[in-house]
């Protein structure tokens, strides 16, 4: 059975005009759509004036603080009790679901 050869051709023309427009000109180009720039400035502006009304700091509060340090430092704890201590598989397999809880709770809530 022939199955058709996949050939690919080598463009000279097409290459050297892509790598001279790269040559002089090195940024890229953006597409600035005016409707959505419109609406991010709008989202931006409605949430900072819900937190301006309720007087909610944009950087967090002391709980967040508290809650960032408790779960690193569980995470860091295990880590350290995995790479440290010689101890077998089955006391090994609950630092590791404390490291992946603790990941997790990092990633969803800080």
């Amino acid at each position: 059975m022939d199955y058709p050869a996949v050939v690919s051709k080598f463009d000279p023309i097409t290459t050297l005009t892509i790598a001279t427009l790269h040559f002089f000109f090195p940024f890229s180009m953006k597409f600035i759509n005016k409707d959505q720039s419109i609406f991010f400035t709008t989202l931006r502006g409605r949430v900072n004036q819900y937190f301006t009304d309720n007087n909610i700091s944009r950087y967090g509060n002391s709980e967040m603080v508290i809650k960032s340090v408790t779960l690193i430092g569980l995470y860091l704890a295990a880590y350290i009790c995995v790479l440290v201590l010689p101890w077998s598989a089955i006391f090994l397999l609950p630092l590791a679901i404390i490291m992946g809880i603790a990941k997790a709770g990092i990633g969803m809530t800080v």
